[in-house]
């Protein structure tokens, strides 16, 4: 194996990886939306705290784990798809994937505050941008 299918094979690990995680968290968020369950009911009330405008979407989780797939789950699995069928633009997409990623991280940081998965994303985007940009230079 070279070193462009092993740098491949790696961004499209941490590409299914955060697309599981998001996945993930949309389900959790469908099956418990207040979640008192799953001892997610500070997400909550540190919403209604940052947002105490947007009141239909502070009340259940449903249009945050709606938002987790549309803009980190499904993005990631079009990505590693494309990586794992060659295309071209492939590391483009999964630079802008990264990007969006991080993106998501500052937004939860602002609204939830400091909880370990943020940080661990935020690295993993880190990650994933760098490598798409290595492959992208020996795509070439």
């Amino acid at each position: 194996m070279n070193k462009t299918e092993i740098n491949k094979n790696t961004l499209a690990a941490f590409t299914f990886f955060v697309a599981l995680g998001a996945l993930t968290g949309f389900v959790l968020m469908m099956v418990d939306p207040f979640g008192t369950k799953l001892g997610m009911d500070g997400f909550l009330q540190n919403l209604q705290q940052s947002l105490p405008r947007a009141e239909a979407l502070t009340k259940t989780l449903i249009p945050w784990g709606i938002a987790l797939l549309c803009v980190i789950g499904l993005p990631h699995v079009l990505a590693g798809t494309l990586l794992l069928f060659r295309r071209h633009c492939s590391p483009y997409v999964c630079m802008f994937c990264a990007f969006l990623l991080m993106l998501w991280c500052c937004l939860e940081y602002y609204l939830f505050g400091f909880y370990i998965h943020i940080i661990v994303f935020f690295v993993l985007g880190i990650i994933e941008m760098i490598s798409a940009k290595l492959y992208r230079n020996r795509f070439k």
